[in-house]
């Protein structure tokens, strides 16, 4: 008899359990610190070792600016099974992660961006879905345009309440200038000046960006100050400086300046200065 009601209460339990990915969605807010016993992947789930937390799976790698910017983040756990500790994705994590740019300048859409604000255009974070555990794909959609050196910083918000994730930052990558739009500007000149008086001036190689060029070294450039004198100097870490230019009429007359690259052609810049007489006023 006694055989009979241990078969009978035994028979009364089913054997069968969820599958683990069903049974990890199903966690409340304090799961991640209590699970029960499991079977994962042949391992069984003894409990987990910390609550969840942000890593960037592709750190995101120096680019040109304006160009594509390429990362990924997940949610991952520690759990402890009878096999050892494993880290593994958090597939019980949803909800949403915020990137945002840390140096000396914001997020720009590709400058062949093709979406409704087009290229180049400002944000200052990005906020993409975490389904299970994978953060949703921006790729192709953001980039940097201001040339430096960046981390960027991740925030994880879960939709489940009491869930917490503490941010975290990317490795440190560059935006180095994009150097096939490359440019002469005068970043430095006097917007007056008085006839046979010297004056200075500097012009830049820049990028359409307004990002210097610091790799252009070594480039013979040529100043002229129309009608005046014509003098020349070398650009080194993307500028160079003249500080000998005189112009012998008074008027609005033209700077130009003119740099031949080793890779050929030439670039070019003008600026125009309001030249004076000797007695103070133009003639």
């Amino acid at each position: 008899m006694l055989n009979s009601k241990l078969r009978q209460l035994l028979d009364s339990f089913s054997t069968t359990r969820a599958s683990s990915a069903r049974r990890r969605k199903a966690w409340g807010p304090l799961a991640a610190l209590d699970r029960p016993a499991e079977v994962l992947e042949q391992r069984t789930l003894l409990t987990a070792v910390a609550l969840p937390y942000l890593v960037f799976s592709t750190q995101p790698s120096n680019i040109v600016a304006g160009h594509d910017l390429y990362f990924r983040a997940e949610v991952m756990i520690n759990v402890k099974t009878n096999q050892g500790t494993v880290t593994e994705v958090d597939t019980a994590f949803n909800g949403t992660c915020s990137f945002t740019p840390i140096g000396p300048g914001t997020f720009d859409t590709p400058y062949d961006f093709t979406g409704t604000q087009g290229p180049n255009a400002p944000f200052s974070s990005v906020t993409l879905p975490v389904v299970d555990g994978f953060v949703g794909d921006h790729h192709k959609a953001t980039s940097i345009d201001t040339a430096g050196n960046y981390e960027i910083q991740a925030v994880a918000t879960s939709s489940t309440p009491g869930v917490s994730v503490l941010p975290v930052n990317s490795s440190t990558f560059t935006v180095t200038p994009f150097s096939a739009t490359d440019r002469l500007v005068f970043i430095k000149a006097p917007s007056e000046a008085a006839v046979d008086a010297p004056i200075s001036a500097t012009v830049a190689v820049e990028d359409q960006f307004g990002n210097i060029d610091t790799s252009v070294n070594n480039v013979p450039v040529t100043l002229l100050a129309i009608p005046g004198n014509g003098s020349t100097s070398e650009i080194k870490n993307g500028e160079a400086t003249f500080n000998d230019a005189v112009f012998v009429a008074a008027g609005p007359d033209t700077l130009l300046a003119v740099a031949s690259p080793p890779t050929g052609g030439s670039l070019a810049a003008t600026d125009v200065v309001e030249v004076f007489g000797s007695n103070g006023g133009a003639s």
